[in-house]
């Protein structure tokens, strides 16, 4: 089984997350819009990436990326805006939205996500921070 996943959003939740997945062996590629966090999770094993196309271009095919931005906009951003993740990736590549998404919008983001060949999962997380470990 392949062990590498990109993590977009490593605030309290993800950036524990991240450390979970790294402290279990895993190769984790990560980004953040706050300047300096990737950074602090690199001294950690994190492969900090300070773009998508970077992110993107740390993993290899078929990609996992989850998600772990604030529900709404951000999400439709990181996704679909301009240098957004959905142009980067390939047919069989997976996206992870765990920002607790409403369902409707998922189903939507699911749908142009799909066109693409790309596939997606709303997986809402919740735990805290703690949880996350």
């Amino acid at each position: 089984m392949k062990k590498e996943i990109g993590v977009i959003g490593l605030g309290k939740m993800g950036g524990n997350m991240a450390r979970r997945l790294l402290g279990k062996g895993w190769m984790v590629a990560g980004l953040d819009r706050t300047p300096g966090i990737a950074d602090t999770l690199a001294a950690e094993g994190l492969a900090a990436a300070a773009t998508h196309r970077e992110l993107v271009e740390k993993l290899s095919a078929p990609r996992t990326i989850w998600l772990m931005v604030p529900a709404g906009k951000p999400v439709d951003e990181t996704l679909f805006g301009e240098n957004g993740i959905a142009d980067l990736l390939s047919p069989g590549d997976i996206v992870i939205d765990g920002g607790n998404s409403f369902y409707k919008d998922a189903v939507l983001r699911g749908g142009k996500l799909k066109e693409q060949g790309i596939l997606f999962m709303d997986v809402g997380t919740s735990g805290g921070p703690g949880g996350a470990l």
